[in-house]
């Protein structure tokens, strides 16, 4: 019934729905499936009056109650482009999604893959709009019971709208790799992606209100996620490049895609996880992420962005050992905001290897470790004073279960840098740090005990002109006293500056 409507619907909008303009719809897919499940795939355009919204995207999904296997794959690519009232907007994709579902025991599980991109344009009374889109390429998955799922997705996807009539326009586009593997060892396994999304995302965004607002904004992030209970493993992995970016009203000129856009973001790297709980009641868990971030309106103008990774591991039973790493490995990340020919804000930064592990041995014990790089400006214009605010984190934190047999420890490096700057007329500032090749770790092993940590750059900078507040602090703690055994150590730095 579903299909029906959906064919339904792209007739009527592909043979009546414009009365000028084109529409076009390329290409396909193919897939296949067996055994009891369920799969779905589709691609569709909407439109209510003027607004109108495109969804391209392959997708597969498998899912089990009980006993029972499926697997379903397709490939295929896609393209839309539709000139409507006052919107262009496309869409289009080109992938693989395959997606397999097993159990032995009583029990439900799923796995799902996606590559696709949505565009949308929305008119909000007078000469107002909201334009805004967005393009991800994703595998998640969830198990109870004894079994195995895997969902994997490759390929690309992008869109593009822009507002007839004015500078307006969005973009954004992902290409890349999910993968996401799960094993239920025991009917009691739980195991899945948390509830979260394992692969790439990028959207943007640029409304003109009833009143002459404008604000914008671009978001780029790679995600990875797994989390293990009770007797179970998981592999999940994501790398590729997500970015977009926006014109607005304010903009003149001619445009470059990542080369002149009010505001901007990208991300490129390879994230992975793994998680092992082998035993009733062990647990461990993985995260990871790259992100990069932009927005602006017509008195403020944001930029952040950096890697992070996470893990975490607690063990119970007689097993051998809870088990848990993720890593963000050849990494670049990067937001722009420009606010006329005057105003500037921008952070980028790239990272060889960043890492965190856990490692439990021993009934009663637990260990987590956690590893991150974050920059950011935030820049309020005002008739009378406009600020500027920039901060610094390089953290790395691990710890362990006192007198336990455990072991935390999270890295950064030894290669990387980062920058982040505010201009206009009156004011620079910056933040940067390059760590050179150096240690930058903390580190525990409670069983002998042991704790260190490191946090040695080649340089950590703050710089205002004309001179402004500015903070720059290395704070650490070591202890193998107290419960858990800890070790952390931190770059910070921090300005505040006005004019």
């Amino acid at each position: 019934m579903k299909l029906r409507i959906l064919l339904l619907m792209l007739s009527f909008c592909l043979l009546g729905g414009y009365a000028s303009g084109t529409t076009e719809i390329t290409g396909g897919w193919s897939a296949s499936g067996d055994s009891i499940g369920e799969a779905s795939g589709e691609s569709y355009l909407s439109s209510s009056g003027g607004d109108p919204s495109i969804t391209m995207a392959i997708s597969s999904m498998s899912s089990v109650y009980g006993a029972g296997s499926f697997k379903d794959s397709r490939t295929g690519s896609q393209s839309i482009s539709v000139p409507i009232g006052t919107f262009t907007l496309s869409a289009r994709y080109s992938g693989t999604v395959s997606t397999s579902t097993s159990l032995t025991t009583p029990g439900s599980a799923s796995t799902s893959a996606y590559v696709g991109a949505t565009a949308t344009g929305i008119t909000t009374g007078n000469s107002s709009y909201d334009i805004f889109g967005s393009a991800d390429l994703l595998t998640s998955g969830y198990m109870s019971g004894r079994g195995s799922g895997l969902a994997t997705a490759s390929g690309s996807s992008s869109y593009n709208v822009s507002r007839l009539g004015t500078q307006s326009e969005v973009w954004g586009q992902v290409a890349g790799q999910s993968i996401t593997s799960l094993q239920g060892l025991s009917a009691g396994s739980l195991v899945s992606t948390s509830g979260q999304n394992n692969g790439l995302h990028t959207e943007s965004r640029t409304r003109n209100t009833i009143n002459g607002g404008v604000d914008s904004r671009s978001n780029s992030q790679i995600t990875s996620y797994a989390s293990a209970l009770n007797n179970a493993k998981s592999n999940v992995s994501a790398s590729g490049t997500a970015q977009s970016g926006v014109w607005d009203v304010t903009f003149s000129g001619t445009k470059s895609w990542l080369g002149n856009e009010n505001v901007a973001s990208s991300t490129t790297g390879n994230l992975k996880g793994y998680v092992e709980s082998n035993g009733d009641n062990d647990a461990a868990d993985s995260d990871s992420i790259l992100q990069a971030n932009a927005s602006r309106s017509l008195t403020y103008m944001a930029v952040s962005g950096g890697p992070g990774t996470y893990a975490s591991g607690y063990k119970t039973s007689s097993a051998r050992r809870t088990y848990a790493d993720s890593w963000v490995n050849n990494a670049t990340w990067g937001s722009v905001v420009r606010f006329g020919g005057s105003r500037t804000a921008i952070e980028w930064g790239s990272i060889a290897t960043m890492g965190s592990g856990a490692q439990s041995y021993q009934s009663g014990a637990g260990a987590t470790s956690f590893g991150k790089v974050l920059m950011g400006i935030d820049y309020t214009i005002a008739s009378s004073k406009s600020t500027s605010t920039g901060t610094m984190t390089v953290d790395t934190f691990a710890d362990a279960t006192k007198n336990m047999s455990a072991i935390s420890g999270s890295v950064i490096g030894p290669v990387g840098q980062s920058t982040a700057i505010s201009t206009d007329v009156a004011m620079t500032n910056e933040l940067s740090f390059i760590l050179g090749d150096r240690n930058h770790y903390s580190f525990v092993d409670a069983s002998r005990p042991f704790a260190e940590t490191h946090a040695n750059l080649d340089l950590a900078r703050v710089s205002t002109n004309p001179r402004g507040n500015e903070s720059l602090t290395q704070p650490f703690v070591v202890s193998t006293i107290v419960d858990p055994n800890v070790a952390w150590s931190r770059t910070m730095g921090s300005f505040v500056n006005s004019h």
